[in-house]
């Protein structure tokens, strides 16, 4: 079994910024914050 790692609210903070306010992609974001997932703890953004 795995376990999920636990980002900080900052580092989640960040990560919607960069897909929010700089057009970054998930995919894009997370390797832009050394992050392995694609989601980066960003499960609950949609875009409009």
């Amino acid at each position: 079994m795995t376990t999920r790692k636990k980002h900080t609210k900052e580092f989640k903070e960040d990560a919607v910024s960069l897909v929010i306010e700089q057009g970054y992609s998930r995919k894009e974001a997370a390797g832009s914050l050394s992050c392995s997932s694609g989601n980066a703890g960003m499960g609950q953004i949609h875009h409009s």
